[in-house]
């Protein structure tokens, strides 16, 4: 597991947003009655953008933020 030693995210973190997101999306689409060949082409995402964001804290420090 690599974790970002400025933020403290994981890799695991990231998987985690990305089972929990899945998750509703097949939810929902169950609901709506789609069929699961329609889950199967959307539970992954085609591109997936991370950021890296400084912010200036009130105390002067600059801590990094990783954004998705």
């Amino acid at each position: 597991m690599v974790a970002d030693q400025n933020t403290g995210h994981t890799e695991e973190n990231t998987h985690d947003v990305l089972k929990s997101t899945q998750t509703v999306i097949h939810k929902a689409l169950e609901k709506l009655g789609y069929p699961e060949e329609v889950y199967e082409l959307l539970k992954e995402p085609i591109r997936f953008l991370t950021v890296k964001i400084p912010v200036r804290m009130d105390d002067g420090s600059v801590k990094i933020f990783t954004c998705y």
